[in-house]
């Protein structure tokens, strides 16, 4: 049988690989969640006039149990679906490259959510407005209200929104 040793932290520093900054962590693991508050101005942004911040807050709250009255949090990827079926928008996740036009639109009309590693530990929801001759994707944030531009496969998810 094998014994076993202890070893202090530093000793286990020089053996182990070690991660040093909270970003790199973030980019290894990926996110589980989206941060609510960036979802719900998203498919707020992309439903247009039809639905407002309070309706899908309201709503996640009362049928998905989420605490969106606070400003950090997340919703799971698996519910975002629903999320946008509160605001009558069907989502499906995509891989690849999205084929998008010069507005960000799929090739049927959909528009492109994209997701990418927040600050929080969350991933923040962005919609794509176009891309450019190198592959980027330029979009808007519906939360800041700006917009900005991200390298292709720089983002953790693509999800197509349309009409249900």
């Amino acid at each position: 049988m094998k014994k076993l040793k202890k070893l202090s932290l530093k000793q286990l520093e020089g053996e182990m690989v070690v991660i040093q900054s909270q970003e790199k962590l973030k980019k290894l693991t990926g996110g589980q969640y989206v941060s609510h508050d960036c979802v719900i101005k998203a498919f707020d942004y992309l439903d247009g006039p039809v639905n407002n911040y309070n309706m899908y807050q309201q709503t996640m709250s009362n049928n998905l149990g989420y605490n969106t009255l606070g400003s950090v949090g997340g919703v799971k990827l698996e519910h975002l679906d629903d999320v946008g079926a509160y605001g009558g928008l069907s989502v499906n996740g995509y891989s690849g490259q999205p084929l998008v036009n010069s507005t960000g639109q799929t090739l049927n009309g959909e528009n492109v959510m994209m997701t990418f590693n927040g600050a929080n530990g969350n991933d923040h929801a962005v919609v794509i407005t176009g891309v450019n001759p190198n592959g980027s994707l330029n979009y808007y944030d519906p939360t800041t209200g700006q917009s900005g531009s991200r390298s292709s496969g720089d983002y953790s998810g693509l999800y197509i929104v349309g009409s249900i």
